[in-house]
């Protein structure tokens, strides 16, 4: 999602660069009610998680799939959870992959 499919922030205005990170959007409405258990701040009328913090993470397994991309990319990789489809493609552009 964002400026790695725009190739520009949309908050910062700046270029994806060397330095950006991967923003992946999660969709789950079952990781978005286990991430709200163990307190992840949701966000757009509950539509989705605020960016899952190392601790979130963990808490939710999904550490070593973090690593293992960012191993892979080079780079940081970030996840938030969404409830649908609609409400990831609605908060930013996005390239949606399919399991």
């Amino acid at each position: 999602q964002g400026s790695s499919v725009t190739g520009v922030s949309y908050s910062r205005q700046v270029a994806f660069d060397a330095a950006s990170d991967y923003d992946i959007a999660l969709v789950s409405a079952k990781l978005l009610s286990d991430a709200r258990a163990i307190g992840v701040p949701l966000r757009s009328s509950g539509t989705r998680t605020a960016p899952l913090s190392s601790e979130n993470l963990k808490q939710l397994g999904l550490d070593t799939l973090a690593a293992e991309l960012s191993a892979q990319a080079g780079r940081q990789v970030k996840f938030m959870v969404f409830k649908t489809a609609d409400a990831a493609v609605m908060k930013a552009p996005s390239i949606p992959v399919k399991e």
